[in-house]
């Protein structure tokens, strides 16, 4: 209990438990407090649009974070997610107008830029896109927005020049396994350039041995290849992490696609459990289920 819920503090405090407590709901009810008690705190309101959007209550946040700007007009947080809504709602005029705004806040910032390209790239101008992202590269460079780079030069129909551009980064900064990663995700989904993805991983692990997203993709990887390697990446991931539902789920269907049932079907159950909602495990349940004899 809060002993005395009149202080904000506490009421503040009461709030981050019960989100943590994932009770998003009485979050929201104790920042909603919080902030009438600290009508013109920019940050309280903040609170209250970032507890709307956990509830996934897109317009009530967009009121709250108005109201957090109308406090304090150059409140970066607010701006940027007030942005992102009103792009996501398709109001793309008044998004790109607030990551202008930003950009003619702080001239040194990349963040305007970023939000301009994530704006353009969602209305399908790619090559717009990119004149804001290298615009904010310049001022501030980072393997994140390599990738954005990346991503809107394919889809500006410049593969080669993409892969270019990345492979370079990588070049330069070969301890980014965020961008490796990401490198060999996308090379893993094109035939052509699978085995790029397969090394880029073997790469990751050089780097970091227990790396278990790598470990845990070039299971994947070797299973769609036919490789036995697969049941050896996958068993070393579930070695580290065996708690998390992806990972058992990759072992899991490895097992039942070798033909052991008996291992490989309780650790997808095990999955699905944690992820009901997840297509893919629910259809390697249905495989396993089916290859037990379970067919009804």
């Amino acid at each position: 209990q809060i002993s005395n819920p009149k202080i904000p503090g506490f009421m503040e405090m009461l709030a981050q438990i019960q989100m943590s407590l994932g009770d998003k709901q009485g979050a929201l009810d104790s920042y909603e407090k919080f902030a009438a008690m600290l009508p013109e705190s920019p940050l309280a309101q903040y609170k209250v649009a970032a507890a709307q959007m956990a509830l996934g209550n897109e317009p009530a946040a967009i009121e709250a974070l108005k109201k957090t700007i109308r406090i304090e007009a150059k409140f970066i947080d607010a701006q940027l997610a007030l942005s992102a809504l009103l792009a996501k709602k398709g109001n793309f005029d008044d998004a790109l107008a607030i990551s202008r705004q930003i950009q003619k806040q702080d001239e040194k910032s990349p963040l305007g830029f970023v939000q301009e390209g994530d704006i353009l790239l969602a209305q399908k101008k790619p090559t717009l896109a990119i004149q804001s992202y290298e615009r904010a590269f310049k001022l501030a460079k980072g393997g994140q927005l390599v990738t954005k780079i990346h991503r809107a030069l394919i889809l500006d129909g410049k593969s080669k020049e993409a892969d270019i551009r990345l492979l370079q980064w990588l070049k330069e900064h070969p301890e980014d396994n965020n961008v490796r990663m990401y490198f060999a995700m996308h090379s893993l989904s094109t035939q052509k350039t699978k085995q790029a993805g397969i090394d880029q991983l073997h790469t990751i692990l050089k780097n970091d041995a227990n790396n278990v997203a790598a470990l845990n993709n070039l299971a994947w990887a070797y299973s769609e290849e036919k490789d036995p390697k697969s049941l050896e990446y996958a068993e070393k991931a579930y070695k580290i992490s065996g708690d998390n539902p992806a990972i058992m789920d990759t072992l899991g269907w490895i097992l039942v696609e070798r033909g052991n049932i008996a291992r490989g079907l309780p650790l997808i159950q095990k999955a699905i459990a944690q992820m009901p909602e997840t297509i893919e495990v629910r259809y390697h349940l249905a495989v396993g289920l089916m290859k037990s004899g379970d067919k009804v």
